[in-house]
């Protein structure tokens, strides 16, 4: 907790026994929390455990069903997101709420133009939206689109939506998830400059390391319940990664990554055979020179800041898009990727980053889903056996411990992480030879990544092989060898031995 000169800093945020539901679910179980004036505090838990709900309930978008938020020592109720708004908290969600066509000044004063008579004041919102990109360090044309600018300034752009509203409480979720780590970086500056000026802010996320390198204070939730609360400095993120899933995760991957520790490989070693090899490939301005062999059974990472190139060369090896340039030679042939369906013909399974746009049909079944790149397997003369199916389906279901009430549920009502494992078990039920991962965790709690690592490092043992293209470094440390991208090409290669435990040999070569 921050302190003044004279004690305690004064509570800003407080709620009592805050309880929600929801058809068939008790959503939040009576949460308690205080944030002090001024501070940046967490909030952590897995996928489900009500971080959600309760910024729903804190930005007005919900109403809880019993308990009392305080603001400032005053008892309020939010009955719409304005009302919330209007208090002074202001929320920004991991995918922005912007409007592309529209400026950048435009988007800070959406719904509240500034008038001169019957008319819009343009000078006065141009230097008012240029004064609240000032406050946080940005200079932007705010005359242009804002879909001309890169995430990061787009994020910037949310900033001062809040910021030219007299914000008092601002809610972040999730908000590095596609932001490359220099950003990352000034962002965390702008935040705690925020808190400096005396607003409070409360920060989701699933990254320990963020957490405890930006927040004075963090709440863990689990099962709708608020069950521990430390102060950074005097806790460590295994501490919260124990009260998130209930259980020591001492000696697992996930462990080893948030400790800083040497990560174990994945894999059990490449053999001398090589499955995939690629020369010279191009594909416009965004892959460039990529030249490397793939062994049978090697974990293989390919590694760069956001927009370096590595999610684009996964997405090409597995025939998500087509290259331009260069040849690629699988289990001895050569072989053209147009489409997906080129790449599964050779046994090669992709695990997109964006998992609801190019993963899945949402509301198609788990069932469904799971046998949608092998439906050959179970049919017969055009007629496909529904029973053969669906026990195939419930089979890699139970094997990965997918949490459903059936097969027949929806794939657009389960959890990030249980996508990912009905995704991942399409490619088991085809007996993929290759495994191409973008972005594998991404959005997914810390309980859900153990998982996912437990997964590929079976599927690596048992045989295959797996590309992880990825950008956080504690994934590329757990690879047998790692490519590090950046500009589009390959700048450096390192084994697992030559790897630092934290990763800096990798960083160094990211810019």
């Amino acid at each position: 907790m921050t302190m003044d000169e004279t004690g305690p800093a004064e509570v800003e945020l407080r709620l009592e026994g805050i309880t929600k539901s929801y058809p068939g679910v008790q959503a939040l179980k009576g949460v308690d929390l205080s944030v002090s004036r001024g501070s940046i505090h967490a909030l952590a838990g897995q996928n489900g455990a009500g971080k959600s709900t309760l910024v729903k309930i804190l930005s007005g978008a919900e109403t809880p069903d019993g308990g009392s938020i305080f603001l400032g020592g005053d008892q309020i109720r939010f009955r719409t997101p304005q009302d919330a708004q209007q208090a002074g908290i202001h929320t920004i969600y991991q995918e922005l709420s912007l409007v592309p066509s529209l400026s950048v000044a435009e988007n800070i004063f959406l719904g509240a133009l500034p008038m001169k008579g019957p008319v819009v004041d343009w000078a006065a919102m141009k230097s008012q939206a240029e004064a609240a990109l000032a406050r946080i360090g940005f200079d932007l044309d705010v005359r242009r689109p804002v879909s001309s600018f890169s995430v990061a300034e787009q994020q910037a752009v949310e900033l001062a939506k809040a910021l030219h509203k007299d914000v008092r409480i601002l809610l972040l979720d999730e908000p590095t998830s596609t932001l490359p780590l220099p950003d990352v970086a000034r962002l965390f500056e702008v935040l705690r400059g925020l808190a400096d000026e005396g607003v409070t802010l409360i920060y989701i996320s699933h990254r320990m390391d963020e957490i405890y390198s930006l927040c004075d204070s963090v709440s863990v939730l689990r099962d709708g319940r608020k069950v521990v609360e430390y102060t950074t400095a005097d806790s460590r993120p295994s501490d919260v990664v124990t009260a998130m899933v209930g259980q020591d995760l001492s000696g697992s991957l996930a462990e080893a990554a948030l400790s800083g520790e040497r990560s174990p490989r994945l894999g059990a070693g490449p053999s001398d055979q090589i499955l995939m090899s690629v020369k010279d490939l191009h594909r416009d301005t965004k892959i460039s020179e990529v030249t490397f062999d793939l062994h049978k059974g090697e974990v293989l990472g390919i590694s760069g800041l956001i927009g370096s190139g590595h999610s684009e060369l996964a997405s090409l090896l597995a025939g998500a898009r087509e290259k331009t340039r260069g040849s690629i030679v699988f289990e001895g042939k050569k072989v053209e990727f147009r489409t997906p369906r080129d790449a599964i013909r050779h046994s090669i399974g992709l695990l997109p980053q964006d998992r609801k746009a190019e993963g899945f049909i949402p509301d198609m079944s788990v069932g469904g889903n799971i046998t949608l790149a092998s439906l050959p397997m179970f049919s017969r003369f055009s007629v496909i056996n529904s029973r053969q199916e669906a026990k195939a389906a419930q089979g890699l279901a139970d094997q990965l411990g997918m949490k459903i009430s059936s097969i027949g549920q929806p794939m657009k009502t389960l959890s990030g992480g249980t996508q990912q494992k009905a995704i991942l078990a399409r490619w088991l039920v085809r007996s993929a030879k290759l495994l191409i991962c973008d972005e594998p965790t991404r959005g997914v709690d810390v309980g859900a990544k153990e998982d996912m690592y437990e997964l590929l490092r079976d599927f690596a043992r048992s045989g295959g092989t797996v590309i992880i293209a990825s950008s956080e470094i504690s994934e590329a440390m757990m690879c047998d060898r790692v490519l590090v991208m950046a500009r589009g090409k390959v700048v450096a290669e390192f084994d697992h031995d030559e790897i630092d435990p934290h990763g800096q040999v990798l960083l160094e070569r990211f810019a």
